[in-house]
């Protein structure tokens, strides 16, 4: 994460470094181009490609180097409301909704890296 202990600090010490990657010197062909290497481009260009399509992936810096990189690494399926304070804001039906949703959100995420 480029070695900066402003940004990245203990979460740079202590992670796997990085994959190197090489720079973009040629031209290539593809049917979708995902800007930005974080979770949001990652899981993007990883169902697109599973879907079928030419996918190039094109990061800056480094896979992971804004937000994903600061982040407290945590896979968290809570809110700040207590569930019963949930379903009585949002009604039975959208908060118990919204409440099975994230409970499945540490499973997708997990199924995600491991793809």
């Amino acid at each position: 994460m480029l070695n900066d202990p402003r940004s990245h600090g203990l979460w740079e010490a202590t992670a796997p470094q990085a994959p190197i990657m090489a720079a973009l010197d040629r031209q290539i062909a593809a049917d979708v181009v995902v800007v930005g290497g974080g979770y949001t481009g990652m899981s993007c260009a990883l169902h697109l490609a599973e879907a079928g399509r030419q996918v190039v992936l094109l990061e800056g810096r480094e896979i992971g180097f804004g937000g994903a990189g600061r982040n407290v690494g945590l896979i968290n399926a809570g809110l700040w409301l207590m569930p019963d304070d949930l379903t009585a804001k949002l009604g039975s039906i959208h908060g118990e909704r919204l409440l099975r949703l994230l409970g499945e959100g540490p499973a997708m995420v997990m199924d995600l890296i491991d793809r």
